[in-house]
């Protein structure tokens, strides 16, 4: 009986540790708002990776520190947004550096 019990044990440990163990890749859609690759291949960069149902948009840095670069640099982070069919009321954190 003891066998049968730690038999039965063992199967279910082995069967749950395999389902555990299955391929659970994130999927991941990239996109660059100036190329139609969406991929950037010189420099491997990509503008926006849409991981499930959260975009992360990286790297949108203005030539010139004023009123019209920053504005650029809304209307590139805009496009990105838009190809994913958000709008900045979607925006839940925005880092900015100086």
């Amino acid at each position: 009986m003891r066998k049968s019990i730690l038999a039965f044990i063992v199967f279910q440990s082995m069967f749950f540790f395999t389902l555990c163990a299955q391929d659970s890749t994130i999927q991941k859609e990239k996109w660059h708002w100036d190329n139609a690759l969406k991929q950037d291949t010189s420099a491997g960069y990509v503008q926006v990776v849409k991981v499930d149902n959260i975009l992360y948009i990286s790297g949108a840095v203005a030539r010139d520190v004023t009123p019209e670069g920053i504005t650029r640099v809304y209307q590139g982070l805009e496009r990105s947004l838009k190809s994913f069919g958000a709008t900045f009321q979607n925006v839940v954190k925005e880092n900015l550096y100086t």
